[in-house]
């Protein structure tokens, strides 16, 4: 039988799933001590789990949330939990997937190789940084998920979608979310020319032989400070389009959004991967489509 178990960080998406997958959960008690250390207890564990799904969110703040999962997960196994499958939208250290100056520590690898420690057999992800640097041998099953398909419903039921809408892709590595975005919706898809200063680092952005839309919908994975958000959606008006409409996947700061909000033409969203007034796009159900795949 299937059983969710939910951290600190997921309960929402946990409930989400339970429901729609008809699985029962396994309550989870927890007590901060006055040193800041952590007891977890399975509350009315079953006998016999031979598959629990864990749903802990690793963002801020990442260490906690990363020990709590990893705690939970050498739990269940020491129980005899056969099958492990954790569900983590928002994956920490996913950006630092590469030594980019020598010394660089890859913290993603580092994490990887903690959950498979911890006896992880299936990780579910949403909108990896950069997909292709995933490791072969990272030594459990790893999708990774694009919130394409909620994003291409809520524009479909919320506007008139015609030739008069595209989508673009802040630079080049971004362009196949807005392809697969486009896609769903029968519009065209391009990216921006991503520029950086190699004195000062700064980047900037051009729509050199672009046709820029009426109605431009932007998707990009994260935003910290939103700052390049708002150079792209400015150089997109100033190339003729009237509405920028942006959906982020990962919105790590609320600041940003606001940031955001306040300066683009259009509506501004993020998935529900990481709590916030902005993240509106429901994930739960191809979350779901995944687990079924699966259990069924």
């Amino acid at each position: 039988m299937n059983y969710i178990v939910s951290g600190s960080t997921g309960n929402k998406l946990a409930s989400a799933l339970a429901e729609i997958l008809h699985f029962r959960r396994i309550g989870l008690f927890t007590k901060t001590f006055s040193d800041g250390e952590t007891l977890l207890r399975f509350e009315d564990f079953p006998e016999e789990v031979e598959h629990a799904i864990v749903v802990q969110n690793l963002f801020a703040p990442q260490e906690y949330n990363l020990f709590q999962l990893l705690n939970i997960c050498q739990g269940l196994v020491r129980r005899g939990v056969e099958r492990l499958t954790v569900v983590s939208p928002y994956l920490c250290y996913a950006r630092a997937d590469r030594e980019a100056y020598p010394g660089d520590i890859v913290s993603f690898k580092t994490v990887l190789n903690l959950m498979r420690d911890s006896g992880v057999s299936r990780l579910i992800t949403l909108d990896l940084h950069n997909p292709d640097a995933i490791p072969e041998d990272v030594g459990f099953d790893l999708v990774n998920l694009l919130p394409t398909t909620p994003i291409a419903e809520y524009f479909r039921s919320n506007y008139s979608i015609d030739h008069t809408w595209g989508v673009v892709a802040p630079d080049e590595g971004a362009l196949f979310r807005a392809r697969s975005v486009a896609d769903k919706l029968g519009i065209d898809a391009c990216h921006l020319i991503k520029n950086r200063d190699p004195m000062t680092g700064e980047v900037s952005y051009s729509a050199q032989e672009m046709d820029v839309h009426e109605n431009i919908i932007m998707v990009d994975d994260i935003t910290t400070s939103g700052s390049s958000i708002v150079k792209s959606s400015q150089i997109l008006a100033d190339k003729g389009a009237k509405r920028v409409h942006v959906v982020i996947s990962h919105l790590v700061s609320e600041e940003a959004g606001e940031r955001i909000n306040s300066t683009i033409s259009g509506n501004f969203m993020a998935t529900e991967s990481i709590p916030s007034k902005f993240s509106t796009i429901d994930i739960s159900q191809i979350i779901a489509e995944e687990i079924r795949k699966f259990t069924s």
